[in-house]
């Protein structure tokens, strides 16, 4: 059951527009995700980053994570090469229409990526710049990305290696994919033997024009993180 006071939490979040943390028309889509019962509170942060931020969010009293894409600081010339050659989208040139397309966009590529067995949180709706997913973590509490975790204290480097390395490969072969920015900040780990990938928003196609050069990419970053862990990686695989 969610308590009387995490069910005010919106309105506390009212008095933060002024700060930039939410605008009223992106309060506006929370209210109107919550009369569609897709949450019911808001939590904390999780994650403040330049493009977007991730907050806690509950239904029914069960943690769900809200990814709210900035408006004001999304730029259509960093996000060109992820979009060009994709049928699915169709980008004007007003920015916070592209930022809605971008949301659109990692919403769909969760739900291939999820379809195809790759561990993602499984996404829920997807509203202008808002994005409802499943919470990854333990009870209330977030898991760490990878990154935050000291290479000496992975017990099973092979193990995490070989299972994120049949995340890439599913999410190439069955879902269609590439991630397009692969590293340890995009992993994150409910467990050693339970990783996440995360920030679907820039994955492409695997038919996009700039797709050799991202799985390229990834393979390096691949490559780097578990050559740290003395695990010869290779990238041709």
């Amino acid at each position: 059951m969610v308590k009387k006071h995490e069910r005010r939490r919106p309105l506390e979040y009212e008095r933060k527009i002024e700060e930039g943390v939410f605008d009223a028309q992106t309060l506006g889509a929370l209210r109107k995700l919550m009369k569609l019962n897709m949450l019911d509170a808001m939590g904390g942060p999780i994650a403040m980053g330049k493009e977007a931020n991730v907050f806690t969010a509950f239904l029914k009293g069960e943690p769900r994570a809200v990814k709210i894409f900035r408006i004001e600081t999304t730029s259509f010339k960093d996000i060109m090469p992820y979009i060009e050659g994709d049928p699915r989208f169709r980008f004007g040139g007003r920015r916070h229409e592209i930022v809605f397309e971008w949301a659109k966009k990692e919403f769909r590529n969760l739900e291939r990526a999820y379809h195809a067995g790759v561990k993602v949180p499984k996404p829920h709706k997807v509203l202008r710049n808002i994005l409802i997913m499943d919470f990854i973590g333990n009870g209330s509490e977030p898991a760490f990305s990878l990154n935050r975790i000291p290479t000496e204290e992975i017990k099973n480097p092979k193990k995490l290696h070989d299972k994120l390395l049949g995340y890439l490969k599913n999410l190439y072969k069955k879902a269609g994919l590439v991630h397009a920015d692969f590293s340890e900040f995009n992993v994150l780990m409910k467990s050693e033997a339970e990783p996440y990938l995360i920030d679907f928003a820039q994955a492409v196609l695997k038919t996009q024009p700039n797709a050799q050069m991202f799985l390229e990419k990834d393979a390096g970053n691949f490559t780097r993180y578990f050559g740290k862990l003395g695990i010869k990686v290779d990238a041709q695989k």
